[in-house]
């Protein structure tokens, strides 16, 4: 189904930070922070997460209804 990715790349936010960097290590994850300087890498970034965030909305209403 789903596979753990190899790397990740992340922006500087520092909210998740002490978790993430528990969790990719955990798996085995490798990851990058990108340049402050670098919008556009930021914005792809960004972008994935507005993604994700989409997709496991989506996977907790199917597994909601699936439970109804």
């Amino acid at each position: 189904m789903f596979k753990v990715p190899k790397y990740i790349l992340i922006n500087n936010g520092g909210e998740w930070v002490a978790t993430l960097d528990q969790l990719c290590k955990n798996y085995g994850i490798a990851h990058q922070y990108t340049s402050p300087q670098c919008p556009k890498c930021n914005n792809m970034v960004e972008r994935m997460v507005k993604t994700l965030k989409h997709e496991l909305t989506v996977m907790a209403a199917i597994e909601e209804h699936a439970q109804d």
